[in-house]
């Protein structure tokens, strides 16, 4: 009973796995972000960490909402200039 229950699970990972697909979206915020030359930003608690390490912390981005685990990275967010360009 066990195997069976072992077999679904691991049948039912490599279905979602296939159906995966990559990551544009960040890349593109990314190259917004780099192309208006913005090098902190703040987005929501999922986004904020991923950005800000595909980006190499090159553009630091952290959380609005949700734990700060780098209190470092909300300062830089906090003390950058404001501005109202809107990335996708």
């Amino acid at each position: 009973m066990c195997a069976v229950a072992v077999t679904i699970f691991v049948a039912q990972q490599i279905v979602w796995y296939k159906q995966l697909e990559p990551d544009r979206d960040s890349q593109r915020v990314l190259e917004c972000l780099d192309a208006a030359g913005i090098r902190a930003a703040r987005s929501s608690y999922w986004q904020s960490y991923k950005l800000t390490f595909l980006s190499d912390e090159r553009i630091i981005v952290s959380p609005l909402d949700g734990m700060d685990r780098y209190e470092k990275y909300s300062e830089q967010a906090r003390d950058a200039p404001s501005t109202s360009r809107r990335c996708p």
